[in-house]
């Protein structure tokens, strides 16, 4: 269980699980999701 916690942990910097890439993927759907939002609600406001 303790390697388990390392292995996830990101503050141990380990390379071999790369949780940066992990973090980048959560990254730009965050950003995606952001964009659409945004998108929509400037459309809605120009059908308006």
């Amino acid at each position: 269980m303790y390697p388990t916690l390392l292995t996830l942990s990101p503050l141990t910097g380990d390379t071999t699980t790369t949780p940066t890439g992990l973090y980048i993927a959560l990254g730009a759907a965050a950003v995606l999701l952001i964009a659409l939002g945004v998108f929509a609600v400037l459309r809605r406001r120009r059908d308006k």
